[in-house]
């Protein structure tokens, strides 16, 4: 993460030209690397992951995605050559569910309804999930959902509209809502991201935002804290508005604590807010949505058996 950083604060220094056709790119070794061990815990069992693209269009101040990438700098893989790829690893090793790690591989029309008509002409007999958009059109559900896509999993960030606009982040939670019920019609389940403390976010929004994470009703639910790394314009914000609680960010711990504090909304007050949203979603989950739990242990067992299970209690 220190190198990374580092990098994100000179993006061009020691960086290889970028790669505009990413079907240049021979295909992973795979056989080199324990693949049992490499199983994302949102799948349902044994996974392979794999991508269709890299980059995302869009610019949200947060995230972490542009010093990677570098604005604007959305590229696509031919659906065919994926399909080839995923042939390759149900072969190989048999996997329960092929999992599409993009950015958000629902952010083009065109090419996720490209993907899913090769994907269903190959007749995998096997599902996939995947990292989306929180905004898809109906249709572009109906699509997946006909093809074989189990779950999706999206950033909402916010429930509060001033939160969102600030970020900025191109979305109401409206239409949010409006995907996930139109997921649960076609039988897709959800997984939705917020994050705790964005610019804008007050005690009060807060409060309001995790209300909205629960009335959501999607299957499964995360939190964290927003974290304004290096490269963003959320990370140049705080540094220009002194929001920053630490001098440097290599005193960030990266396993997430709060380290802005605005007037009026403290690192404590976002610390505190993470806290509760957590407590409220496990309660929400115990009480309300048992099958929750049961995905989650069952999914360990799965992969792993009763030592998977164990680890997950």
């Amino acid at each position: 993460p220190q190198r990374w950083l580092a990098k994100a604060q000179r993006p061009n220094a020691d960086c290889a030209p970028m790669i505009r056709d990413l079907d240049d790119i021979p295909l992973p070794p795979w056989h080199t690397m324990a693949m049992e061990k490499y199983n994302d815990p949102f799948c349902m069992g044994r996974s392979v992951t794999l991508l269709t693209s890299r980059g995302c269009p869009l610019e949200c101040g947060f995230c972490t995605i542009a010093p990677f990438e570098g604005k604007r700098n959305y590229r696509r893989r031919d659906p065919k050559r994926v399909c080839d790829e995923i042939q390759l690893l149900i072969e190989k090793y048999a996997p329960d569910e092929i999992y599409f790690d993009d950015d958000t591989i629902t952010i083009n029309r065109k090419h996720i309804l490209a993907l899913c008509e090769e994907y269903a002409s190959r007749n995998f007999r096997i599902p996939f999930s995947c990292m989306g958009n929180a905004v898809i059109d109906r249709d572009v559900i109906e699509a997946m959902a006909r093809t074989g896509c189990r779950a999706i999993k999206f950033g909402v960030e916010s429930g509060d509209h001033e939160v969102l606009r600030q970020i900025p982040k191109d979305q109401k939670p409206e239409d949010v809502a409006r995907t996930v019920r139109d997921c649960r019609e076609f039988g897709i389940q959800t997984h939705a991201n917020f994050l705790v403390g964005l610019p804008g976010e007050s005690r009060e929004s807060a409060l309001r935002s995790i209300d909205f994470a629960l009335r959501l009703n999607t299957h499964t639910l995360q939190f964290a804290i927003a974290t304004p790394y290096p490269g963003t314009a959320f990370y140049e914000n705080a540094k220009r508005n002194g929001w920053l609680t630490k001098d440097s960010w290599m005193q960030f711990d990266p396993s997430g604590e709060a380290v802005v504090s605005y007037p009026g909304y403290s690192a404590d007050d976002i610390a505190e807010m993470y806290d509760f949203a957590w407590r409220r979603w496990q309660w929400h989950m115990m009480t309300r949505r048992p099958r929750t739990l049961f995905h989650h242990f069952g999914n360990a067992f799965r992969r792993e058996g009763i030592g998977g299970m164990m680890r997950l209690g």
